[in-house]
């Protein structure tokens, strides 16, 4: 596994290809997630999202789109609008946060109590669809989590550029 180690710019760039080179695609860093938290090691893909309040993260996936993995911007910086559709290399710790079967279970039992009110009714579906997929998983590997993996950037630059 290469990962190229850069001196951060202000802009969160640096120079073409160093840390793209040998980086894992989202899709085969996810595949591998489980055995690879705590790890710092280069990750790239396609920003499809960046957080609206202050760009302190991302989301990117391979050009497909299918899986999606968070990325929290390096210290100090921010993720722009601009990046949206742009690839994006980035050095990072691979974190993970485990969401618990019982959390899952409370979860769906709330939104079974909500009156939705106007465009809600959307978001409660989204979030009970989710949550429902979760629990398939978990319950089809026999295990009392689910894992969402994110990255922590130590730094990144835009491919090609």
């Amino acid at each position: 596994m290469a990962v190229a180690v850069l001196s951060p710019s202000c802009a969160g760039g640096a120079a073409q290809g160093s840390l793209a080179e040998g980086a894992f695609s989202v899709d085969s860093l996810l595949n591998v997630a489980e055995f690879r938290v705590g790890d710092t090691l280069a990750v790239r893909g396609v920003v499809r999202h960046t957080c609206r309040k202050g760009g302190l993260r991302c989301y990117v996936s391979d050009k497909d789109g299918e899986n999606k993995l968070r990325i929290n911007a390096p210290e100090g910086q921010s993720f722009s609008d601009e990046l949206i559709g742009s690839e994006i290399a980035c050095r990072a710790v691979l974190c993970e946060n485990r969401v618990m079967a019982h959390e899952v279970d409370s979860a769906l039992a709330a939104l079974e109590s909500v009156e939705p009110v106007g465009g809600e009714v959307d978001h409660c579906e989204s979030s009970r669809n989710d949550l429902s997929a979760k629990k398939a998983y978990m319950e089809l590997k026999g295990q009392d989590y689910y894992s969402e993996f994110f990255a922590d950037a130590l730094e990144y630059e835009v491919v090609g550029q």
